[in-house]
C-alpha cells in the first residue's frame, strides 16, 4: 500500500510539473511579439535605426536621408546602424527575407536570392562617448542580394531568431522600365486646393509583358511612406504598338492629401536652444528640450518653409561625431488646442509615423494642451500632429491642414512576377519632387 501511494504521488508530481511546464511554454509563446513585415521596433531598448546607402563620410549627417533603396547593380551596400540602449554587449545576429510586392513572404528559399549562409553577426560596435545617456552603436553593412525585390531586415538576439528585437525593409531595384510622371494639383475641382495627383507612363520597351494592363504592380509613395501609399493602380490606357502604359485618372484614385511642411525642431546643440527649443533643463542624468507651444495649422494660411519630407538626421554640432557623441534627450511636444474627441499622435520618420502608445499625446485640462514626452538622439527632427485615418495610418491634415501647393516628395515602384517566376521583382523606380 505504502509503494502504491508513492507510486502515485510521484506520477501526480510529475503531471503538475509536465501542465506547468506547457503553461510556461504557452504563455512563453504568447509573450513573444509577432514578427511584423515592416519597419518595427521590438525592444524599447533598441532605438534610433537607420538604413540608408553607404556614403563616402561615414560622418556626413545627411547620409542619413538616403532611403533604404538601392539599384541591384550598386556597388554600394546599405548600412543599418542603431544604438542599444541597454548597454549589454550583447550578441545580435540578422536574417533577410525575401518578400513579394505586397510585402507578404516569397516562397523563394535562401540560396535563390543570397550567396551567403542567411545568418549574420554583427561584430562592428562601438561605445558611446561623452554622452550622459550610456549606448553601444551597432553598424552592419547588409550582403549582396541576387535578385531585385522587397526585402525585410530582421535583427534578433543571440541565436534565438525568435527573439527579434527590429525589422527594417529594403527594397533593390532593376531599371528595365522608363517611368515618367509629373506631379499637379488634382483634376477634382473638390479636392485641387487639398490635394496632389502623380500622373505617370511607362514605356516598356523590350521587357517581355504579355498582358500589359495586368502584370504589373504600381506603388506611387509620398514622401517614402508605405502606410499611406497608393496601390492597384490600373492603367487608364495601353498602347502595345509603342509600348506605352498611361496611367491618368479623373475620380482621384491617383490623388494624395497635400499636407503641409512639416515642423521641426533642433537639438544638436547642448549649450544653445536651437529651432523650435523654447528651453533647454540640462540634468545630471539627461538633458530635456521642451519645444515652443504648437498650434494646429488647420485653416490658416499656408506658409512655404524647407522641410525634410518627415525625415531626420542625427547630429552633435559641438563634436561633428554623431553616430557614438549625440546624446539621448527627453523632447517634450506641446499642442494647444482644445481637447479632440480622438487621439492625438505626433508622429515622423522617426517613429516610422505609427500610432502607438508611446508617441499618445496627453491632454493637459490645466494648460489646455496635448502633451507627450519622447527620447531622441540629437539632431534635427521633422514631425507633425496626426489623428488615426480612415485606414488607421496617421493622417495629419485634421490638424496640420492640407494645401495643394505643400513640397512633398513622390517616389514610384513598379513590380512584376515574371512567367514561370515565383517571386516579384522591382523593375522599375523613379522619384518625382
Amino acid at each position: 500500500m505504502k509503494t502504491l501511494l508513492l507510486t502515485c504521488l510521484f506520477f501526480a508530481v510529475v503531471a503538475i510539473l509536465l501542465i506547468n511546464g506547457a503553461i510556461a511554454q504557452v504563455l512563453a509563446v504568447r509573450a513573444k511579439p509577432q514578427l511584423r513585415y515592416a519597419d518595427w521596433v521590438y525592444d524599447p531598448a533598441i532605438a534610433t535605426p537607420l538604413l540608408y546607402p553607404r556614403p563616402d563620410d561615414p560622418n556626413d549627417p545627411r547620409a542619413a536621408l538616403g532611403q533604404p533603396l538601392i539599384a541591384l547593380d550598386d556597388e554600394r551596400p546599405l548600412l543599418l546602424q542603431f544604438d542599444d540602449l541597454a548597454s549589454r554587449g550583447a550578441d545580435f545576429r540578422a536574417k533577410i527575407l525575401h518578400c513579394n510586392g505586397d510585402w507578404a513572404p516569397s516562397s523563394l528559399t535562401e540560396v535563390e536570392y543570397l550567396s551567403d549562409y542567411n545568418d549574420f553577426p554583427l561584430y562592428d560596435f562601438q561605445t558611446a562617448s561623452g554622452t550622459k545617456v550610456a549606448y553601444q552603436h551597432f553598424t552592419f553593412e547588409v550582403p549582396r542580394v541576387k535578385l531585385s525585390g522587397n526585402y525585410l531586415l530582421l535583427v534578433y538576439r543571440g541565436r534565438n531568431a525568435a527573439d527579434v528585437v527590429l525589422t527594417r525593409r529594403f527594397m533593390v531595384f532593376e531599371n528595365r522600365l522608363n517611368i515618367g510622371a509629373k506631379v499637379s494639383f488634382s483634376t477634382n475641382v473638390q479636392l485641387r486646393n487639398t490635394h496632389q495627383q502623380v500622373d505617370l507612363e511607362i514605356r516598356y520597351g523590350s521587357y517581355p509583358l504579355l498582358n500589359p494592363r495586368e502584370d504589373l504592380r504600381v506603388v506611387i509613395r509620398q514622401n517614402y511612406r508605405w502606410d499611406t501609399a497608393l496601390m492597384g493602380l490600373k492603367p487608364f490606357t495601353v498602347n502595345e504598338f509603342d509600348r506605352l502604359l498611361e496611367f491618368r485618372s479623373f475620380n482621384g484614385e491617383n490623388a494624395f492629401p497635400a499636407g503641409n511642411e512639416f515642423r521641426y525642431f533642433d537639438i544638436r546643440r547642448a549649450q544653445t536652444r536651437g529651432f523650435g527649443v523654447n528651453t533647454i533643463e540640462r540634468g545630471g542624468q539627461q538633458n530635456t528640450a521642451l519645444l515652443n507651444f504648437d498650434a494646429p495649422q488647420q485653416g490658416l494660411a499656408y506658409v512655404q518653409q524647407n522641410d525634410l519630407d518627415g525625415q531626420f538626421a542625427v547630429e552633435n554640432a559641438e563634436t561633428g561625431r554623431g553616430a557614438t557623441e549625440a546624446d539621448y534627450w527627453q523632447v517634450v511636444f506641446s499642442l494647444k488646442t482644445p481637447e479632440q474627441p480622438t487621439p492625438v499622435y505626433v508622429v515622423g520618420e522617426f517613429n516610422f509615423f505609427h500610432l502607438t502608445d508611446a508617441n499618445r499625446m496627453i491632454f493637459n485640462p490645466t494648460l489646455g494642451v496635448y502633451q507627450a514626452t519622447l527620447p531622441v538622439k540629437q539632431g534635427v527632427y521633422n514631425y507633425a500632429y496626426a489623428v488615426p485615418g480612415p485606414n488607421g495610418a496617421a493622417s495629419t491634415p485634421p490638424i496640420e491642414g492640407s494645401y495643394s501647393v505643400a513640397q512633398n516628395s513622390y517616389d514610384i515602384l513598379v513590380y512584376h512576377r515574371p512567367p514561370g517566376a515565383r517571386a516579384d521583382r522591382l523593375v522599375g523606380y523613379r522619384v518625382v519632387k
